[in-house]
């Protein structure tokens, strides 16, 4: 083999491994399911976008400050994509 050759191939593993890797980020252990569940629901209803949606790999809901719920998504390779602050209570939300 070429040397061109052998320098796609480990490029293409690399780049596989970036994109199949299985991202799990942890969520607080000090939260109900509700609470889970709102921030999830929250984070996912804030990408309106068809292509934001598909790279959406993870949401882990991180912290709560009073009746505010923060959740983080992550795309491929575990890149923090965007944190959204949900009020559980009135059902609003907003990007952080």
């Amino acid at each position: 083999m070429q040397a061109s050759h052998i320098a796609i191939l480990v490029l293409g593993i690399f780049v596989l491994g970036f994109f199949l890797y299985p991202v799990q980020k942890a969520d607080s252990p000090d939260l109900s399911a509700e609470e889970l569940e709102c921030g999830r629901i929250a984070a996912y209803l804030m990408f309106e976008n068809v292509i934001e949606r598909a790279l959406i790999r993870d949401i882990a809901v991180t912290r709560k400050t009073g009746n505010i719920v923060f959740a983080s998504s992550y795309t491929f390779g575990g890149i923090h994509m965007s944190e959204v602050a949900a009020n559980c209570i009135d059902g609003s939300a907003e990007r952080v």
